[in-house]
């Protein structure tokens, strides 16, 4: 027993999983969301939601996951039986949003192809920037502005976002992921690792 998993529910994604290359948009980590309870080897996983799933993020609250299936971003109530996911990114056929993640002070922020960017070796405009939102989807922002892509933004203890950013300066850094920080606002974004290494990632 370890005190990391003091808790009795855990949240998963389960199925095939796939990366992307540096070029596309965002990964598949499996086909449905479940909860293991309790949190060991033969605890019982009940699915929550089936469908594609790129990424997730647990709310503070432990009620609520936002999760994306590749193309837009969902919101899914864990303690309402049946409950039906939520759209909570706008609904342009061509715009994808995907990497949301909960901020403290209630707004989302998300990777978003809609600056219809190419990486300059493809030509495929599915670069993936910051943008910042209202918790019910309003309100979109971009609030990165890089060549190429800006994904997996997180949290920080000190309440400030940490995200990576793939850096295509020449070819030494083709699969370079630099860490980024920045506030919740996209002010203030700078370094955090990875910007003076040869290899950072």
């Amino acid at each position: 027993d370890t005190p990391l998993l003091a808790f009795d529910k855990l949240l998963v994604a389960k199925g095939d999983i796939g990366f992307g290359s540096n070029w596309d948009g965002p990964n598949r980590i499996g086909g449905e969301l479940c909860v293991l309870s309790p949190v060991r080897p033969d605890g019982k996983l009940t699915t929550v939601h089936k469908g594609m799933i790129s990424d997730y993020d647990l709310n503070w609250d432990g009620r609520r996951v936002l999760f994306s299936d590749r193309q837009a971003l969902w919101e899914l109530d864990l303690c309402s039986t049946g409950d039906v996911p939520r759209r909570v990114s706008s609904e342009k056929p061509d715009v994808t949003h995907y990497d949301g993640c909960y901020l403290p002070n209630g707004q989302i922020v998300s990777a978003c192809n809609a600056c219809y960017q190419a990486v300059p070796c493809t030509g495929q405009p599915n670069v993936g920037n910051l943008h910042l939102m209202e918790a019910d989807g309003k309100n979109e922002r971009r609030i990165t502005y890089d060549q190429d892509h800006d994904w997996n933004p997180t949290v920080m203890q000190d309440g400030r976002v940490l995200y990576s950013r793939w850096e295509y300066a020449d070819i030494p850094h083709y699969f370079s992921r630099f860490l980024f920080r920045m506030n919740p606002d996209g002010t203030a974004q700078m370094e955090y690792y990875g910007s003076g290494s040869y290899w950072p990632n």
